[in-house]
This record gives structure tokens, C-alpha cells and sequence, in this order.
């Protein structure tokens, strides 16, 4: 791991945002006065990674790296893991309990990409110590060696040094491997005992022997196999024959049995008999239809050369109605005349009553005119002015009451009364005069009516309009009708008889057939023995003539079921002996035989199974070689991987080698111990693997390291810090983590000026060997030896860093331009 830069706010002195920038900077110090932030600087490459201060005992204890003035701490550190750049990142806020450390993450920013392999506090730091290989422990007595914590591992357990050893040096692969090893011989193990169980099991029978024996066997069925093929035509000739003999024989039979089974079926002669009598009757009933309908032609000329019934019974009714006609012209016109003179009358009165009007009329107006005084004095009234004078009337005027006025009134309103009577009468006597004429004109348009159908009807019936003729021609029309309904019925009974005749022949001439198909069948039944032809218009002759030949055919049919059955037997004969044969061949081969099994199908399976034992002893025969040979391999691989794990278990090859490792360490740190301490001391172990401090200045007397004074146990320890970053790559497995950065925390103020040199010196040469060192100190003359430091003060709002190089004069900068 080698940090890159550092960026912190909020945390602890740092108040304001601040970048510390360790490009190129392979060997630096932090440098500066007590309490400007020294360490503050290493506490926080510290924290960002592991969320801890290594000068806190409380791990949890987070709140005093927030700032006094601030309410939340930021750090974010950039560093490099084999060739992977990372950037870790952590905030503290303060809470009402202390602080909180939630918002954290880690990620890949390589090649300017970004992957966040952490979202918060404890993911990230299960994430730096799978990628470092370190936890915050070990981490703080390997690379960060903090204040007040400079000789934590020399002074540490001899299991805790184990521990950070196995974690520095990833001894652990070592257990790996005998784990896997072992794993591996029990795997062998197991191989072993399964290859053993299958030889002894189901490849133990598979043997050279039993191989030979299975093929000699295979052999011998597949002669016999052979035998039973060339066999096999003679004896299928032999089964189709039997079968062909069989077929003529049950033939044979069946033809005996159909021949005497033929017999004239009954009815056969009485059904010729009912066919000729029926035959009769339906030419006698053919013979009385064609006479009936006759007699219904001759009637229908006879009624047609007469006027219908309807014709004749119409002009009978135009006869009476002329004469109804005649009688009512006299009735209308006497009708007529009345009416008219009725209307005469009534126009008079009407004339007669306008006159009475107009008199009465006159006689109101005379009557007014006489009592005209008379009628303004009934209307006068005392003081109101006079119509007359127009002056106002002082009394009324005594007068007798005017009557002739209201009389004159009445007559003239009884006048008017009659005169509307009168008119309604002269109009009541007009219509009626109107529509008497208009019937007598109605009835005279009828009567020319009846008269021209009148003289229509004489001309088609060339009949007189007399009734007595008319009688007349009606009764020969009736008799002609009645002629013809009875020719009719006649022709109904003759044609039902006819057409019950029909069907009762049709009956019989259907039985017939049937019967015709029922000798058929007999017939098509010994078609094959050749039946002579027979007549086909007589039924009783067509099977007299088949019976007759049936009788001779029986005897024939009967010598060739004979004969047949015969060459049966001598087929059955002749198969059997050469089955027998081959069953006899069969046993002698060992082959079972089922009471109904065919040797041919016997041997095929028995062959067919001693082939399939031939390829499975095969086979194993095959499995087994190399069963044998994987055996002696897997034997091989157990005995091996059993010898491995128990050589690289813990107690053993890692116990070893740590002790190696701890010995080697010890003497480079002794080398070193000695030229810091000028030759006064060196470092040892004891039989417990205590470090053991040498002092060669009192006859190489050894003692513990608690004896040191505290400027010794510096020097001890920074041996010891130098030697593990120096030899660890050397110690190591392949893989382990490699300790590319180391970083140290004040003790350096109690060195002497010789001392100092030396430190310096030693340091030095370990960062000119590709690592980088970054110490802490506020001794002047070791910082100005440094090529890169970082100035650390205290300012007005908090520390500030600059970076100065080699021969760059020392000036304060502002917290942010450290870089």
C-alpha cells in the first residue's frame, strides 16, 4: 500500500479544507512544533482506512477528531495497491451522543473509472483488510508505528508477533495447502477403497478364462445357428404344404356340407302360382279402367255441348229481375210527380209567409210612429233635461201606457217564426223531389243494364228469354251433370282396383326376386364346383335343375376331403422328425427350450446372449486393466499428499518457518541495533521465542528488553521497524502483502547527534529501495536531511501544511496549498 494524497476538513487541527500531496515524495517528514498536527496527519492516513485513531485506547472513540469549531470531519485518502489505484473515504458528524461514522465508501478510481466496492463504515473496512492483508492491529505495529505505540512489537506476545508475521509474511498459504493436501489424500483415499471394492466386486469375474470359455460357447451356437437356416426352407416348405393341404381339405368339406345343405326352399311352386293369377287379375282390372274412362270422355263431350248450370240458372235471374224492373219504373215515377208537387206547394207557402213579414213590419213602424209621445214620456225623469226642448223637466206628463207598439212587435215575431218554418219545408220538399228523380234516372240506367246482359245471354245460349224454355234446357243440363259424376265414380272404383291389383302382383314380383336371389346365393355358393346353367323364367325348374347336379357332386367333394386330410398327416410326420432333430442339437448344445420355443429363435437368443456376455466380460476385462492402473496412481497420489499435509501442518513446517523468519528478522534487526547503538547492543530471542537485548558492553550479558531506557527501546524498536521493512519481500510467500510504505511517529528527540546520523543513514538507504518513509519529528536537523517535508503550524483558524522540497526555502501557506 503507498498513499498518494490526503485530504482532510473538520478533522482534528485541521479545521479548514487541506491536501497533503505525497506524489514522488519516497522519503519525507512531517515536521513542526508540539501540538501543531504531526501526528494528526498520520491519524488520519490511519483512520481513513480502518475508521480508527491508533492513540485512542477506546476504539469507538471518535468524536475528539472533530474539530472544535466544525460539526463533521472529512478524510479522504488516494493510495495505490498493486498497480490499482483506490480512494478511501470517510465522515464523522457529531451527534447528540458523541459522533457518527455511517457515510464511508471505498472505490477503484483506475484509469480515471470509478467502482464502489464499499457503501459504508464497516464494509469498508472488511474491504481494506482483505485488500491490505492487515487488520487496524497489525497495520499499526507494521507500517504506522504511531506515538506511544513505538515498541508495541517488541514488547508484544510472542503469539501476537506469530500472528502478524503469518498475516505479513501470508504463511497461511501453507496451511492451504496441507489442507488441501490432506483433503487431497482423503480424496486418494477414498479413490482407493472405491477401485478396490470394484475389483473385488463386479470386475472380479472378468477374467482371461471366462472370456475364452463364453467365446468357445459363442462359437459352437453360432454352427448350430447356421444348421437351423439352412433347415429352415425345408422346413417352411414343409409347413406350406401342410397348410395348402389343410386349405383343400377344409375346402372339400366345406363344399360336402354346402352341397347337402341345398334344398328347395318352401312355397316355391305355390309362389308361380299366386305370380300367374295375379297377373290375370291386373289385365281385368286394366281392361275395366280403360271402359270407365271411356264412359267419362263420352259424358264430358255430352256436358260440354250444353250451357253450364250457372250460365242457364243466371239467365233464369235476369229474366225475373226485367221483370221485377218493369214494375218499380211505374212505382218511381208516380213517386216523382208527387214529390214535385209537393215542392210546388211548400215554395207558395214560403212566398206566402215572406208577405205576412213584411206586413207585420209595417204595422210596427205605424205604431211607432202613433206612440212616439208617448214613449219619451215613460222615459222623462223630474230634473233631467228633455230630449225634446233640451230644458230640465219640472214633473212628468200624465199620458195613457203606449200597447199598440208592443202588440204590433209580438205579430211581426210570430210572422218571422212561420216564414223560417216555410223555408225550411220548401227546402226539405226540394231534395226530396231531387232524389226522387235522381232514383227514377238510377233505376232506368239498371234496367238497360239487365236489358243489354239479356241480349248477351240470348245470343250465347240461343235460347229464348221465355221461361219455359229456360225450364227446359236447365233439366237436360242437371241430367247431362249427373251423367258425368256417375261415369266419374265408376272410373274411381275400376282405377282403385286396378292400382290393388298392380300392388298385390308388385308384391309377388318382389317375393319373386327375392327368391331368384336366395338360389343365387345357393348357387354362388358351390359357384367354384361349376353348377350348370338354369332357366331363369322358371324359379321350381332353376332349382330342381341345381338339387339334381348337388346330389351328383357329393360323393366327388367327399374323396378329396379324403385325400387331402392324408397329405396332412405325411407333412406333420415329416416336420417333425427334422424338429425333433434340432432339438436334440439344441440340447446337446446346452440351450433350453420352452415347450413352444423354435430352436431357430432358442439358438438366435442363446447366441445373442452369449454375445452380449463376450462384450461385457470384454469390457471389464478392460475396466479392470484400468482399474488397476488408477489404483496404483491413486495409491501413489494418497501416499504423496498424506506425506504433504502432514509435513505443512501448523504445529510443523509453519512453526518452523516462522521461527526462521523471527531468527532472520532478529538478525537484521541486530545489525542494524548495532550501528544505532555503536556497538553497545544486539538483539536475541530466548527458548520462547522474548526478544533478548545483548549488551556487549557488560561481556555480551543478555537481558530483557524491559531493561531498556526509553532512548534504547527506541532504537530497539526502529531496529526492528527497519529490519521487518526490509526483509519482509525476502520473507514472504508469493502474494503476501508487500509493506511498500512505513511511516513513524515521533522518538527521535531522544537521540543523540551520532545517533541521529546513523538513524538517518539507515533510513535513507531503506527509502532509496523503492518504499516510501514518511516520519514525524520536530528535531530540525533530521527533518532538514529529508529530500521532501511537510512543514506542520498552527495558524489562525488551524494547522496548515506545506510542502517543501529539497533546497526550496520554508514558508507558511495557507490550510488547501499544501500541494
Amino acid at each position: 500500500m503507498r498513499p498518494h494524497r490526503l485530504e482532510l476538513e473538520g478533522f482534528s487541527s485541521f479545521r479548514d479544507a487541506t491536501t497533503v500531496d505525497l506524489t514522488d515524495a519516497e522519503l519525507f517528514v512531517l515536521s513542526g512544533p508540539t501540538g501543531a498536527g504531526k501526528s494528526s496527519i498520520i491519524d488520519a492516513v490511519v483512520f481513513a482506512l480502518y475508521g480508527n485513531v491508533p492513540r485512542y485506547d477506546d476504539r469507538r472513540l471518535v468524536a475528539p477528531i472533530v474539530n472544535q469549531n466544525r460539526n463533521e470531519a472529512r478524510v479522504r485518502l488516494t493510495f495505490t495497491v498493486a498497480e490499482r489505484t483506490y480512494q478511501a473515504t470517510r465522515v464523522v458528524r457529531r451527534t447528540k451522543t458523541g459522533a457518527t461514522t455511517k457515510e464511508a465508501r471505498l472505490e477503484d478510481v483506475t484509469d480515471g473509472g470509478v467502482v464502489t466496492l464499499a457503501g459504508n463504515a464497516d464494509e469498508l473496512s472488511t474491504a481494506i483488510g482483505r485488500l491490505l492483508g492487515l487488520s487496524f492491529e497489525q497495520f499499526t505495529r507494521s507500517v504506522v508505528l504511531p506515538q506511544g505505540a513505538f515498541d508495541r512489537f517488541l514488547f508484544a506476545k510472542p503469539s501476537e508477533r506469530a500472528d502478524l508475521l503469518v498475516q505479513l509474511l501470508d504463511l497461511g498459504v501453507y496451511e492451504d495447502i496441507g489442507k488441501r493436501a490432506r483433503l487431497r489424500a482423503t480424496q486418494a483415499e477414498a479413490r482407493v477403497a472405491e477401485l478396490q471394492r470394484r475389483l473385488d466386486g463386479e470386475l472380479a469375474e472378468a477374467t482371461p478364462e471366462a472370456r475364452d470359455e463364453v467365446a468357445a460357447r459363442l462359437e459352437r451356437l453360432q454352427s448350430l445357428a447356421t444348421r437351423c437356416e439352412e433347415l429352415q426352407p425345408e422346413l417352411d416348405a414343409i409347413v406350406e404344404e401342410g397348410h395348402r393341404r389343410r386349405r383343400d381339405a377344409e375346402e372339400a368339406a366345406r363344399a360336402v356340407t354346402t352341397l347337402t345343405g341345398l334344398d328347395l326352399p318352401p312355397g316355391t311352386a305355390e309362389l308361380g302360382h299366386r305370380l300367374r293369377e295375379a297377373a290375370e287379375r291386373r289385365a281385368a282390372a286394366d281392361d275395366a279402367l280403360a271402359t270407365a274412362t271411356a264412359a267419362v270422355e263420352a259424358a264430358e263431350r255430352e256436358a260440354d255441348a250444353l250451357p253450364s248450370a250457372d250460365a242457364v240458372a243466371e239467365f233464369g235471374r235476369l229474366v225475373a229481375d226485367l221483370a221485377a224492373a218493369d214494375a218499380r219504373t211505374a212505382e218511381l215515377a208516380v213517386a216523382a210527380d208527387q214529390a214535385a208537387r209537393a215542392a210546388a206547394e211548400a215554395a207558395a207557402a214560403e212566398h206566402d209567409a215572406g208577405q205576412a213579414v213584411e206586413a207585420a213590419r209595417a204595422a210596427v213602424d205605424d205604431a211607432r210612429r202613433t206612440e212616439l209621445a208617448l214613449t219619451l214620456a215613460e222615459h222623462l225623469e223630474v230634473g233631467a233635461p228633455c230630449p225634446v226642448c233640451l230644458g230640465e223637466v219640472a214633473s212628468l206628463p200624465d199620458h195613457p201606457p203606449a200597447t199598440r207598439t208592443a202588440s204590433a212587435r209580438a205579430a211581426l215575431t210570430e210572422a218571422e217564426a212561420a216564414a223560417q218554418r216555410a223555408r225550411r219545408q220548401h227546402a226539405d220538399a226540394d231534395r226530396q223531389a231531387a232524389a226522387a228523380e235522381k232514383a227514377v234516372h238510377a233505376h232506368a240506367d239498371r234496367v238497360a243494364e239487365l236489358g243489354s246482359r239479356r241480349e248477351q245471354l240470348t245470343q250465347r245460349l240461343q235460347v229464348a228469354a221465355d221461361p219455359a224454355e229456360l225450364r227446359t234446357l236447365a233439366q237436360r243440363v242437371d241430367a247431362a251433370q249427373q251423367s258425368l259424376g256417375a261415369a266419374k265414380g265408376a272410373e274411381r272404383q275400376a282405377r282403385a282396383a286396378a292400382r290393388e291389383a298392380a300392388v298385390a302382383a308388385d308384391e309377388l314380383r318382389a317375393r319373386e326376386r327375392a327368391a331368384w336371389g336366395a338360389f343365387d346365393q345357393a348357387r354362388d355358393a358351390v359357384a367354384a364346383l361349376s353348377p350348370p346353367a338354369v332357366d331363369r323364367d322358371d324359379l321350381t325348374a332353376a332349382w330342381q335343375t341345381l338339387l339334381a347336379w348337388a346330389q351328383e357332386q357329393v360323393p366327388q367333394a367327399q374323396a378329396r376331403a379324403r385325400t387331402a386330410e392324408a397329405e396332412v398327416d405325411r407333412a406333420k410326420a415329416r416336420w417333425r422328425e427334422l424338429d425333433a432333430r434340432l432339438r436334440q442339437d439344441c440340447t446337446e448344445a446346452g440351450v433350453e427350450l420352452a415347450p413352444k420355443a423354435t430352436p431357430a429363435v432358442a439358438v438366435a437368443e442363446a447366441a445373442a446372449t452369449a454375445r452380449h456376455r463376450l462384450e461385457v466380460l470384454q469390457d471389464r476385462l478392460a475396466r479392470a486393466g484400468q482399474a488397476r492402473e488408477e489404483l496404483a496412481t491413486a495409491r501413489e497420489e494418497q501416499r504423496v499428499a498424506k506425506a504433504l499435509g502432514d509435513h505443512l501442518r501448523a504445529d510443523g513446517f509453519e512453526r518452523w518457518l516462522l521461527n526462521r523468519a523471527l531468527k532472520l528478522l532478529v538478525v537484521g534487526a541486530s545489525g542494524i541495533m548495532r550501528d544505532l547503538s555503536s556497538g553497545a547492543y544486539s538483539l536475541g530471542l530466548d527458548d520462547t521465542n522474548q526478544f533478548l537485548v545483548v549488551d556487549h558492553r557488560n561481556a555480551d550479558e543478555p537481558r530483557t528488553v524491559r531493561s531498556l531506557s526509553g532512548g534504547e527501546r527506541f532504537l530497539a524498536s526502529l531496529a526492528l521497524a527497519l529490519a521487518l521493512a526490509e526483509h519482509v519481500a525476502d520473507l514472504a510467500a508469493d502474494g503476501a502483502a508487500r509493506l511498500e510504505s512505513l511511516f513513524l511517529d515521533e522518538g527521535f528527540g531522544t537521540l543523540d547527534a551520532d545517533t541521529l546520523d546513523v538513524v538517518a543513514a539507515a533510513i535513507e538507504e531503506l527509502g532509496s529501495r523503492g518504499r516510501m518513509v514518511g516520519i514525524v519529528t520536530h528535531v530540525h536537523d533530521l527533518a532538514e536531511r529529508l529530500p521532501v517535508r511537510f512543514e506542520v503550524r498552527k495558524g489562525p483558524s488551524g494547522s496548515l501544511v506545506r510542502r517543501v522540497d529539497a533546497g526550496q526555502p520554508s514558508a507558511e501557506l495557507d490550510a488547501g496549498d499544501a500541494a
